[in-house]
């Protein structure tokens, strides 16, 4: 067994005890997702074994699977829209996050997804947008910090430095 960062070498290709295991993962949830393709979470699990792989095209089919097998389900959606954002596609990203809000308005992750789409492709109007809407949503704790620092990070981005320093402020009045 490898430490986590230890490499394993096989021939030519060298892969970490992480990237190894990832692997690992990959082909047994594309078993699971054989023996019963609407085994949602299998796709779900598959999709992001193949999107910490850096495989773009492997994860946006998985998670448009996982979409197909769980069409109510905003997680689905959600993670269809994260490979979608990761391999650049952001507007059809942006869709697919704003279809996860439809299904479930109190589902924060979808409106801090839509803020990540909009601020990524310089709408920063929109970005603001969706992170207001996040934080409307986000009930716990901890994912309305993440509001609020997403929020911050959006300012430092556009260069206005106090609006996030107000933002970093409030994210640490609610983690207390």
């Amino acid at each position: 067994k490898l430490a986590d960062g230890a490499a394993l070498a096989t021939g030519s290709l060298t892969l970490t005890a992480g990237q190894s295991r990832t692997l690992q993962a990959a082909a047994e949830f594309q078993k699971a997702t054989d023996l019963n393709p609407q085994a949602g979470p299998a796709w779900n699990m598959l999709g992001y074994a193949n999107l910490r792989q850096g495989n773009f095209d492997r994860s946006v089919e998985a998670f448009k699977r996982y979409t197909s097998a769980a069409p109510q389900e905003p997680n689905a959606q959600d993670s269809f829209g994260e490979a979608l954002m990761a391999g650049g596609q952001l507007g059809e990203a942006e869709a697919a996050f704003r279809k996860a809000a439809d299904l479930s308005p109190r589902f924060w992750n979808a409106w801090e997804g839509v803020a990540y789409t909009k601020f990524f492709a310089g709408d920063w109007t929109g970005g603001r947008d969706g992170v207001t809407k996040a934080r409307a949503a986000a009930e716990r704790r901890g994912d309305q910090v993440t509001a609020e620092e997403l929020f911050a990070w959006g300012a430092l981005a556009q260069g206005k430095v106090p609006d996030a320093l107000k933002s970093f402020d409030a994210a640490e009045k609610v983690a207390d």
